[in-house]
Protein backbone atom coordinates (compact mmCIF):
# COMPACT_ATOMS: atom_id res chain seq x y z
CA UNK A 1 0.00 0.00 0.00
CA UNK A 2 1.22 3.21 -1.11
CA UNK A 3 1.57 5.93 2.20
CA UNK A 4 1.11 9.54 1.67
CA UNK A 5 3.07 11.84 3.84
CA UNK A 6 0.96 14.00 6.36
CA UNK A 7 3.39 16.33 5.59
CA UNK A 8 1.20 16.75 1.91
CA UNK A 9 -1.73 17.72 3.21
CA UNK A 10 -0.96 20.58 4.49
CA UNK A 11 -4.05 22.63 3.07
CA UNK A 12 -6.22 19.69 4.90
CA UNK A 13 -4.50 20.07 8.21
CA UNK A 14 -6.58 23.34 8.44
CA UNK A 15 -9.56 21.57 8.80
CA UNK A 16 -8.92 20.45 11.87
CA UNK A 17 -7.26 22.82 14.23
CA UNK A 18 -8.17 21.24 17.64
CA UNK A 19 -5.17 18.94 16.39
CA UNK A 20 -1.91 18.46 17.75
CA UNK A 21 0.68 17.65 14.99
CA UNK A 22 1.02 13.87 16.10
CA UNK A 23 -2.55 13.67 16.28
CA UNK A 24 -3.15 14.67 12.66
CA UNK A 25 -0.16 13.10 11.30
CA UNK A 26 -1.60 9.68 13.23
CA UNK A 27 -4.95 10.37 12.02
CA UNK A 28 -4.00 11.01 8.34
CA UNK A 29 -1.46 7.42 8.48
CA UNK A 30 -4.64 5.38 10.17
CA UNK A 31 -6.52 6.71 7.49
CA UNK A 32 -4.73 4.93 4.76
CA UNK A 33 -3.70 2.18 6.61
CA UNK A 34 -6.98 1.08 8.70
CA UNK A 35 -4.62 -0.47 11.37
CA UNK A 36 -3.09 0.69 14.80
CA UNK A 37 0.08 -1.54 14.66
CA UNK A 38 0.73 -0.93 11.20
CA UNK A 39 0.84 3.46 12.08
CA UNK A 40 2.98 2.19 15.16
CA UNK A 41 5.58 -0.12 12.98
CA UNK A 42 5.52 3.12 10.31
CA UNK A 43 6.88 5.83 12.90
CA UNK A 44 8.54 3.43 15.01
CA UNK A 45 6.38 4.18 17.42
CA UNK A 46 4.37 2.24 20.24
CA UNK A 47 1.00 1.25 19.23
CA UNK A 48 -0.32 2.56 23.53
CA UNK A 49 0.67 5.74 21.72
CA UNK A 50 -1.16 5.30 18.40
CA UNK A 51 -4.52 4.39 20.45
CA UNK A 52 -3.76 7.45 22.51
CA UNK A 53 -3.28 9.43 19.38
CA UNK A 54 -6.41 8.56 17.88
CA UNK A 55 -8.35 8.45 20.87
CA UNK A 56 -7.87 12.17 21.50
CA UNK A 57 -8.44 13.10 17.59
CA UNK A 58 -11.97 10.85 18.05
CA UNK A 59 -13.01 13.45 21.40
CA UNK A 60 -11.45 16.28 19.86
CA UNK A 61 -13.48 15.48 16.28
CA UNK A 62 -16.85 14.29 18.15
CA UNK A 63 -17.18 11.41 16.43
CA UNK A 64 -17.29 7.61 18.46
CA UNK A 65 -16.25 4.64 16.06
CA UNK A 66 -13.15 4.64 13.07
CA UNK A 67 -15.97 4.50 10.35
CA UNK A 68 -17.03 8.21 11.48
CA UNK A 69 -13.48 9.43 11.87
CA UNK A 70 -12.29 8.01 8.53
CA UNK A 71 -15.95 9.77 6.88
CA UNK A 72 -15.50 13.09 8.03
CA UNK A 73 -11.10 12.84 7.22
CA UNK A 74 -12.94 11.70 3.77
CA UNK A 75 -14.76 14.58 3.38
CA UNK A 76 -12.39 17.05 4.14
CA UNK A 77 -9.64 15.38 2.06
CA UNK A 78 -11.35 15.10 -1.01
CA UNK A 79 -13.31 17.14 -3.59
CA UNK A 80 -16.41 14.57 -4.16
CA UNK A 81 -17.54 17.30 -6.85
CA UNK A 82 -15.49 16.63 -9.04
CA UNK A 83 -15.31 12.70 -8.85
CA UNK A 84 -18.91 12.73 -9.00
CA UNK A 85 -20.18 15.88 -11.53
CA UNK A 86 -23.08 13.81 -11.82
CA UNK A 87 -24.52 13.34 -8.10
CA UNK A 88 -25.74 15.57 -5.60
CA UNK A 89 -23.92 16.37 -1.95
CA UNK A 90 -27.21 14.13 -0.45
CA UNK A 91 -25.92 11.14 -3.01
CA UNK A 92 -22.44 11.70 -2.38
CA UNK A 93 -22.61 11.67 1.21
CA UNK A 94 -25.06 8.44 0.84
CA UNK A 95 -22.18 6.88 -1.52
CA UNK A 96 -19.56 7.64 1.29
CA UNK A 97 -21.39 6.20 4.12
CA UNK A 98 -22.50 3.36 1.82
CA UNK A 99 -18.77 2.33 0.93
CA UNK A 100 -17.62 3.05 4.94
CA UNK A 101 -20.22 1.82 6.24
CA UNK A 102 -20.67 -2.35 6.89
CA UNK A 103 -24.88 -2.03 7.15
CA UNK A 104 -27.21 -0.32 5.86
CA UNK A 105 -28.36 0.23 9.60
CA UNK A 106 -25.90 2.28 10.78
CA UNK A 107 -26.25 4.30 7.68
CA UNK A 108 -29.94 4.67 8.54
CA UNK A 109 -28.84 5.87 12.06
CA UNK A 110 -26.45 7.90 10.51
CA UNK A 111 -28.06 10.00 8.05
CA UNK A 112 -32.13 9.53 10.18
CA UNK A 113 -33.82 7.91 7.28
CA UNK A 114 -35.13 4.65 6.66
CA UNK A 115 -33.07 1.76 5.70
CA UNK A 116 -35.65 0.90 3.37
CA UNK A 117 -35.23 4.51 1.39
CA UNK A 118 -31.42 3.80 1.62
CA UNK A 119 -31.42 1.05 -0.90
CA UNK A 120 -33.46 3.47 -3.59
CA UNK A 121 -31.49 5.88 -3.56
CA UNK A 122 -28.74 3.79 -4.16
CA UNK A 123 -30.25 2.10 -6.37
CA UNK A 124 -30.66 5.15 -7.80
CA UNK A 125 -27.11 6.29 -7.80
CA UNK A 126 -25.89 3.12 -9.22
CA UNK A 127 -28.00 3.44 -12.77
CA UNK A 128 -26.72 7.28 -12.52
CA UNK A 129 -23.17 6.29 -12.55
CA UNK A 130 -24.17 3.36 -14.73
CA UNK A 131 -22.69 0.53 -12.49
CA UNK A 132 -24.00 -2.94 -12.98
CA UNK A 133 -24.74 -3.75 -8.69
CA UNK A 134 -23.81 -2.59 -5.06
CA UNK A 135 -20.91 -4.09 -4.39
CA UNK A 136 -19.46 -2.56 -7.63
CA UNK A 137 -20.62 1.08 -6.90
CA UNK A 138 -18.62 0.44 -3.74
CA UNK A 139 -15.76 -0.12 -5.36
CA UNK A 140 -16.07 2.70 -7.99
CA UNK A 141 -16.04 5.06 -4.94
CA UNK A 142 -12.75 3.38 -3.09
CA UNK A 143 -11.17 3.53 -6.22
CA UNK A 144 -11.93 7.26 -7.16
CA UNK A 145 -11.26 8.19 -3.71
CA UNK A 146 -7.72 6.47 -3.44
CA UNK A 147 -7.08 7.52 -7.62
CA UNK A 148 -7.78 11.61 -6.29
CA UNK A 149 -5.64 11.01 -3.21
Amino acid sequence: MAIIDPARFMYERNHFPALTDKEFETLVLYCQMMNVQMVADYRNRKSDVIFKHLKNCKEKIGVESDFELYFIVINKFVNFEKLFPELTLQQVNLLAAFSFYPKRSAIARRFDIYRSDIYDQLIKIRNDLGIEDLDSLRMLFFMKITLFL
